[in-house]
């Protein structure tokens, strides 16, 4: 003979058979597993051309002599072709190379390089010709008193090389 089931324990089976698939459904999802790639391209970056003021050449250099105090100031901005603003943080200074070279380049000084620019306020714009906002100066350029005839470094052409270390601006977001 079959034993009928009570209603209560119908019902105590029932539950335990909802709580018991509830808690195999919830340990499915919390245990599930995936992979995923992703690849993100990285722009390149252009060199930023450190460019004198004409004007330094021209007609400061014609008052240049030998001492150690007579100097002149170096002055210029920056060209910029990146794809966005560039913080310039140093420009340094040094004389490359003197025509005639029988008037060598260590007739010549440049004292206040590397030249610190204040960056915060003001990234150097993206643009194809000097700007302003994007200038740079401190340093001077002199020939020294050597104790020694100079008359080689007479109408030399002192050539000098600036270098600038500069990180690009990412936007925020």
């Amino acid at each position: 003979m079959r034993k009928k089931m009570s209603k209560k324990a119908i019902a105590i089976a029932l539950v335990t058979t909802v709580v018991l698939g509830g808690a195999g459904a919830a340990f499915a999802y919390w245990t599930s597993t995936g992979t995923g790639q992703s690849t993100a391209t990285m722009g390149t970056t252009t060199t930023v051309t450190v460019v004198q003021d004409a004007t330094v050449a021209a007609a400061a250099i014609a008052e240049l002599y030998p001492s150690d105090t007579v100097t002149i100031p170096l002055t210029g901005k920056f060209v910029n072709t990146n794809d966005g603003p560039v913080n310039i943080y140093s420009v340094t200074a040094k004389v490359d190379s003197v025509s005639p070279s029988t008037c060598g380049v260590e007739n010549f000084e440049i004292k206040g390089s590397p030249m610190i620019r204040a960056i915060a306020d003001q990234p150097v714009p993206v643009s194809t010709e000097a700007t302003p906002g994007g200038s740079w100066s401190g340093a001077t350029l002199g020939l020294l008193e050597t104790d020694l005839n100079q008359d080689l470094c007479k109408n030399a052409v002192a050539t000098i090389k600036y270098t600038a270390e500069a990180t690009e601006t990412v936007p925020a977001g």
